[in-house]
């Protein structure tokens, strides 16, 4: 994809993001309706797309050499913990706010953001490299992250919570990939549903993060040194870790090397914020530098896909 036509598919899932703020703003959508709809991405719309998606995307052959992608990608989020917990020390945080911290730090959100930006960029050949990711992000953010997160609740205990790796979107992952391997695809009366309803992801994530946008105050977002912190390691140092271990693997396509320096490169998880109040830490915290790793990413994604017209 040229430079112009790259940029011009940032914009377009920028205007998205605008109208959900627009809409938001004018009382059209509300706060609740937010939580339906991302409620609806995570538990109905993505496992959709992925069940009528993947079979059709991957043959067997393709999918045994995903394997060495959902490898790279676990190496590639494993590596940024002792860089995120150096940072942290670097910065001062606070050691409250520090298992937070690092889940902001390490994290991204592969779905709400990934997912429509690269498909934007890359159509929907890159689907396949995003659940790569998607995986490995999945199966880390949900044992070392949430246990990460209980340490910072002052209880002094975390646990790996091996129950909660079984999301919707996960487990269709996995029953698409046994398609894959069966060679089985879902009858036509299945397929069309879902398939219309997985086309609906993207649109709905991107007006989400508008909404979320909209709740915000002007005075809530202050920079401070936890600031420069998780967008440091957001924006620089995990896209440039996963660069570097890209160079390891390679077999990897020119396409598939962007997909996970941009994945690396997105803004942090939704979740955090989600688990930070469920578990009774600073919830404050993680939902101000969550909503400033969005803005910053309408800056750094633009410049990663300047970048790459000279790296590939």
């Amino acid at each position: 994809m040229g430079f112009l036509d790259s940029i011009q598919s940032i914009i377009s899932v920028y205007l998205l993001i605008a109208a959900g703020y627009i809409l938001t703003k004018k009382d059209i959508l509300s706060t609740e309706f937010g939580s339906r709809i991302a409620w609806l991405v995570v538990n109905l719309t993505f496992p959709a797309y992925i069940l009528s998606a993947l079979p059709y995307q991957f043959t067997k052959a393709q999918f045994m050499e995903s394997a060495g992608g959902i490898f790279a990608a676990l190496i590639a989020t494993a590596v940024l913990y002792p860089l995120g917990y150096t940072a942290g020390k670097i910065f001062k945080v606070k050691n409250e706010n520090m298992g937070v911290f690092l889940a902001l730090f390490v994290y991204s959100n592969v779905v709400f953001i990934g997912l429509p930006v690269n498909q934007a960029l890359f159509g929907d050949s890159s689907v396949a490299y995003v659940l790569e990711y998607y995986i490995a992000n999945t199966i880390l953010f949900w044992t070392l992250g949430v246990y990460s997160i209980q340490k910072s609740s002052g209880s002094g205990k975390g646990s790996i919570n091996l129950k909660a790796l079984l999301t919707p979107s996960l487990t269709a992952t996995v029953v698409a990939i046994i398609f894959v391997l069966a060679d089985f695809k879902l009858p036509e009366m299945l397929q069309k549903p879902a398939s219309m309803l997985g086309s609906m992801t993207s649109p709905l994530a991107t007006l989400f993060i508008g909404m979320v946008f909209a709740e915000m105050k002007l005075s809530d977002f202050k920079i401070t040194k936890d600031f420069w912190a998780v967008m440091t390691g957001r924006f620089v140092i995990s896209p440039f870790a996963v660069f570097l271990i890209m160079m390891f693997f390679t077999s990897f396509n020119a396409e598939r090397q962007e997909v996970y320096i941009l994945q690396a490169a997105m803004p942090a998880m939704n979740q955090v914020t989600i688990l930070s109040k469920y578990y009774g830490c600073d919830y404050k915290y993680s939902t101000i530098l969550t909503a400033w790793s969005f803005v910053v990413s309408m800056i750094a994604l633009p410049l990663y896909v300047i970048l790459f017209q000279y790296l590939f």
